[in-house]
């Protein structure tokens, strides 16, 4: 994340395809009903994303980002409007394109 002044980064396997998932279904709902949130988070703290969709169409985002959660935490807020949440489903798409969610439970 990069703003003003400032850069964080964090790698790692701090996601799962899971996560995407359901980020990418609550933005489809955002997209649909101009209200309501959509939420991106992990089982590691390294990254939270939520995006609030406010009035009048505008889209509020509170990102938290960590390389190392016992000494850092690092919070941005950001504005758009709802124009980018399409966009933001397109790329969730296309990550689960490339990296299917794989059914544990399924035999073959």
């Amino acid at each position: 994340m990069e703003a003003s002044g400032a850069y964080v980064e964090c790698g790692g396997p701090v996601l799962m395809t899971t996560d995407i998932k359901q980020f990418r279904d609550e933005l489809l709902a955002m997209v649909d009903t101009l209200s309501g949130e959509a939420t991106l988070k992990g089982l590691e703290p390294a990254i939270s994303v939520v995006l609030t969709m406010q009035r009048l169409g505008r889209v509020e985002g509170l990102i938290e980002l960590t390389p190392d959660h016992l000494n850092q935490h690092h919070r941005f807020t950001v504005e758009a409007d709802q124009s980018y949440l399409p966009e933001l489903v397109r790329s969730c798409d296309a990550m689960l394109e490339r990296f299917p969610i794989v059914d544990a439970t399924a035999r073959d």
